[in-house]
């Protein structure tokens, strides 16, 4: 079977992967878990994508949806969580983050420990990094699990 990503139907801003279209044949189709997976491995291989206002509002209004989630990535061997922004851009917030409650830095603690948490409690990890370098990571890391996975079978 040949290397397809598959990105979930639903996908708001779904990652084009501009550099590598010519290398990698992108199919939209719906994921019981997760905003990408490799054609044949999505029982296998997940990657849940969060622009970081979408990782606040997640925390702030959806959590208990996202945890659920989470809790369906376990059964994955191949899965991550990839915040579309950087380390330092995460702690201040989104741009229009407004709580009369909590500084923005405070809230991106409380986010990132609960982050933490996942990766300990449930082994997935997350990662930080701006959009365009988030999805030539995916296309790696969806490669590297296709791989490890097809030798399997």
């Amino acid at each position: 079977m040949a290397f397809r990503i598959v990105v979930e139907t639903r996908e708001q801003t779904p990652w084009t992967f501009p550099k590598e279209t010519k290398r990698v044949e992108i199919v939209h189709k719906k994921l019981d878990v997760g905003d990408y997976s490799v054609e044949g491995y999505e029982h296998l291989i997940t990657i849940e994508r969060k622009s970081l206002t979408d990782m606040f509002g997640t925390y702030s209004n959806r959590l208990s949806p996202f945890t659920q989630r989470l809790q369906e990535m376990r059964r994955f061997r191949h899965k991550v969580i990839v915040i579309e922004c950087n380390a330092t851009a995460f702690m201040k917030g989104p741009r229009y983050y407004h709580s009369t409650k909590l500084p923005a830095i405070q809230y991106a603690g409380m986010i990132n420990t609960f982050l933490i948490n996942q990766w300990i409690t449930n082994g997935i990890p997350y990662v930080f990094m701006p959009r365009g370098l988030a999805q030539r990571f995916a296309v790696k890391w969806l490669r590297a699990g296709y791989d490890k996975f097809s030798k399997e079978k």
